[in-house]
């Protein structure tokens, strides 16, 4: 990936005067009392009405960290009606500014706790008043990388010769094509023989919580979050040397479903993303490949009419329309099974396929030709075929062998009559080009909406006591593709959203509050308790937390 230079003019921190309320859109958060009490922050305590800080000694705790949130802590109650509460926040501010100068390196977020418990002095000068800093070891993309590395789904791992270029295939579908002579060493040089092509596709919420990738995108300074329909990252070495693109790859991606308003978004080496140009879907286009048809795996009699209606070897049939005809064909090739439906309007529905107690969507039906058959593209496989009538296959199977595609069907490109160069139906968006190694994304984006920002402490369910040594917590809201990274004193998430918390502790353990039980939270206020449940042992890869959350 092409570095980039940032070039930082700094001035004296003595020739700003600054206001912490530039910094802050919200209101404080109101508590009757506040106690500073989380783990990997210190506090900085002042007086009672008094601007300075009065104990600097826990400052030495921020050696090697950095500082993600500072919160600014004093009381309601004033002792004189004209009292002016800003200024002597400014006035903390611009101390604190002064002594910490790393704050401008670090730009934490800030927030206001007002308490409002203290109805006279006396007991004001009891309350905590001062700075409470927030650290973190580091959890930005290139920090989260190594941590999450045995949870993350699979890579394909293709040889290449860079002579000739040439194509790998990955399990969800999607193609990666290396053109001949396009890939350089760290010095320019053109790479002779054969290089190594690894690719990873995340595409669901677990996937994308290990990846570590930030799915927030700044657009015009308004931040927006990201609701993924897949993410690739594609990189490559010769004898564990780094290789660098000078020819884009092109990759055929398989995305996770048809959605609006999606984009192709870039990410560089700090985790910043960059809008590529949007993606428009085709129409929905036959497909080329034919499936045999196997015999003996075609039923001839449903249990039922309507409603879910089962055919053998644990499949169901949901469909999206009215009462079903009985005439329907299936064929199967391996785990590969196929839907034909005689009816004299053909509509697009979903086959099921039974796995483990979970039902999956596994395929489409996209097109008919002459009623004879549809053509039909498995959902999680590299698949293709043509399923024909009943009587057809019962009676002449040697017929349904090297069946010939229409000619009207055929194109190298599949692409749609009109339809934009390069995308294809029906998930398969082709030709994105990828000029330099490294993470892209498919995404729609969207604004989270209401909002709260949330100081949790987190227990173990077992036994009741507060876990310690936490890392980095993921929040999951399951009405949307993606996963938000967030040290773990302040988490930011909608809380009317499908949420799923998960935590991570330096030593890899991996705790979790499942959708039900933060909705119980919504009456504990802004610092709830969490009670969650250690699924360590469970989880040793990315599919097995998405089997625990149940996506």
């Amino acid at each position: 990936m092409k570095k980039n230079i940032l070039i930082v003019l700094l001035m004296s921190i003595t020739q700003i005067s600054f206001s912490i309320y530039t910094l802050i859109d919200s209101e404080p958060e109101r508590l009757v009392r506040f106690e500073p009490i989380q783990e990997n922050s210190i506090v900085l305590p002042t007086h009672f009405a008094k601007p300075f800080i009065i104990d600097q000694s826990s400052m030495q705790e921020l050696e090697g960290k950095i500082i993600y949130h500072i919160e600014l802590v004093y009381t309601a109650y004033r002792q004189s009606a004209d009292f002016d509460q800003k200024k002597l926040n400014d006035q903390r501010m611009n101390q604190l500014m002064q002594l910490l100068p790393k704050i401008n390196e670090d730009k934490p977020g800030w927030s206001l706790v007002e308490q409002t418990g203290a109805t006279n002095a006396n007991e004001a000068k009891d309350y905590y008043h001062g700075f409470v800093i927030h650290y973190t070891d580091g959890i930005s993309y290139n920090d989260l990388q190594n941590y999450f590395e045995p949870l993350k789904p699979i890579a394909t791992v293709c040889t290449i010769d860079n002579a000739t270029g040439g194509t790998c295939t990955h399990t969800s579908g999607s193609t990666i094509v290396m053109q001949p002579n396009s890939v350089v060493d760290q010095s320019g040089k053109l790479v002779q023989g054969t290089y190594e092509i690894s690719y990873r596709e995340y595409r669901n919420q677990a996937e994308i919580a290990v990846s570590g990738i930030p799915m927030t995108y700044d657009e015009t300074g308004e931040a927006l979050n990201f609701s993924s329909v897949g993410m690739y990252e594609i990189n490559a070495t010769q004898n564990g040397e780094i290789l660098t693109l000078q020819t884009p790859a092109t990759i055929n991606f398989n995305c996770t479903s048809r959605e609006e308003n999606v984009s192709f978004y870039q990410m560089n080496e700090t985790g910043k993303w960059t809008s590529i140009h949007e993606i428009k879907f085709a129409d929905p286009i036959p497909i080329v490949r034919e499936m045999p048809v196997v015999k003996e795996a075609i039923p001839t009699k449903m249990r039922s009419l309507h409603g879910e209606t089962f055919f053998g070897a644990g499949l169901s049939l949901w469909p999206f329309f009215g009462l079903m005809s009985s005439r329907i064909t299936m064929s199967q090739q391996g785990d590969s099974t196929l839907v034909k439906m005689d009816r004299k309007s053909w509509r697009t529905f979903k086959l099921w396929e039974h796995k483990k107690d979970t039902v999956l969507p596994i395929m489409y039906i996209s097109s008919v030709h002459k009623k004879k058959h549809v053509w039909v593209k498995s959902e999680h496989a590299n698949w293709f075929g043509r399923v024909v009538t009943n009587r057809e296959a019962i009676q002449h199977p040697e017929k349904m062998k090297n069946i010939q595609q229409p000619e009207n069907e055929i194109g190298s490109t599949m692409l749609a009559a009109g339809a934009d160069a390069g995308h294809t139906y029906p998930t398969i968006v082709a030709g994105l080009n990828s000029p330099d190694f490294g993470v892209y994304n498919c995404d729609q984006v969207y604004r989270m909406g209401n909002t709260v920002a949330l100081a949790p402490t987190y227990k173990n369910a077992a036994n009741g006591h507060e876990i310690l040594d936490k890392y980095v917590v993921c929040v999951l809201d399951l009405n949307y593709n993606g996963s938000f990274s967030f040290a773990p004193n302040r988490i930011v998430c909608n809380p009317t959203g499908r949420n799923v918390i998960l935590l991570f502790t330096k030593d890899k353990k991996m705790f979790m509050l499942d959708e039900e039980n933060f909705a119980a939270l919504k009456n504990e206020g802004t610092r709830p308790i969490m009670s969650m449940t250690d699924i360590t042992k469970d989880v040793k890869s990315s599919e097995d937390l998405k089997n625990i959350i149940g996506i």
